[in-house]
């Protein structure tokens, strides 16, 4: 996996290289872009161990945007024509961009057994093979005419009649000579007659010859990777403490639930309070937000203890 930087005039050049590279086939998950409105992400442009990525998170402090491209071999490769064409100062450096980090969901867990197992997964390349249609071999049969010719000798016969001076006896075969009679002699002739005979005097034969050829195929696979952060306890205050412990006697004693069960939410109420440091955000405006991660951590519980987050997240901004 390969990280590139592409760095931009401005965030609307930036947009602009984005667009190329979607419609070249980039995903989501595979390019973004960071601005100086993206604080997150260029605090971690800003921290990075390689200082050509330092540099660019500070022109982008100053107006510019990086064009940030995640992707294998052959696709980082066309990123980086794609960058360069059209204008883009290419930088490539470590892993150590993750726009996305800021919607990831932190979940608390437990080990009620001794360990938590979090599994790697990785990806594998199997390649097939299917038989597919690239093309047809059509042979149309038609009957075609020609004239043809062969001479034949043709025999007709003619019967021509003569008459002749005789003189002799006559003979007992002639006996019956004065009787009426009648004679047919036949003439015959040759007409021709045609019969056609087929024959085969040509083959068509279809042969097929199957050609072998190596193909090295090139995708990319993925891999789960664990970033591992030590991050130490969170403390609040003992001033804080106190005002807590109060405004659970006054406000929550009545739940007959004990005080150890709201101080997560009065933790997590300060802890929201940093989170938005520096933000002049009111609690209406933050509330959907702080109610979507609660929720994700504690299921069913954000009506039984949101007016001990509210309470310690504006405590914690006086």
């Amino acid at each position: 996996m390969r990280t590139l930087f592409g760095l931009s005039q401005d965030e609307n050049e930036a947009h602009a290289l984005l667009n190329l590279l979607f419609k070249d086939g980039f995903t989501k998950d595979e390019v973004s872009i960071v601005t100086k409105t993206s604080a997150d992400e260029l605090a971690t442009l800003q921290s990075s161990e390689d200082a050509e990525v330092r540099a660019l998170a500070d022109q982008v402090a100053h107006g510019s945007a990086v064009v940030v491209v995640r992707a294998g071999e052959a696709h980082a490769e066309k990123a980086r024509q794609i960058l360069t064409q059209h204008g883009a100062l290419l930088r490539e450096g470590p892993w150590s961009v993750n726009t996305s980090q800021k919607d990831l969901k932190i979940r608390t867990h437990e080990l009620h057994d001794g360990e938590y197992v979090l599994p790697v997964v990785e990806e594998s390349l199997e390649i097939g093979k299917r038989p597919v249609e690239r093309s047809r071999v059509r042979i149309f049969s038609r009957v075609s005419e020609r004239p043809v010719e062969e001479s034949i000798s043709l025999r007709s016969e003619k019967v021509h009649v003569l008459r002749r001076v005789a003189s002799r006896n006559v003979t007992d075969a002639d006996k019956n000579l004065f009787l009426d009679d009648a004679f047919e002699i036949l003439e015959m002739s040759e007409e021709a007659f045609v019969n056609k005979v087929a024959r085969v005097v040509e083959e068509i034969v279809l042969t097929k010859e199957v050609v072998e050829e190596v193909k090295t195929i090139r995708d990319t696979v993925r891999r789960s990777d664990f970033q591992i952060e030590q991050i130490a306890a969170f403390t609040v205050k003992p001033e804080l403490e106190k005002e807590f412990l109060a405004y659970y006697d006054h406000d929550l004693a009545w739940t007959q639930r004990p005080y150890n069960e709201f101080q997560p939410a009065f933790r997590f109420g300060v802890e929201s309070a940093e989170a938005h440091k520096g933000q002049n955000r009111s609690w209406q405006a933050i509330e959907g937000d702080v109610r979507k991660t609660w929720e994700a951590l504690h299921p069913g519980s954000w009506e039984v203890v949101h007016a001990a987050v509210r309470h310690a997240y504006e405590k914690a901004r006086s």
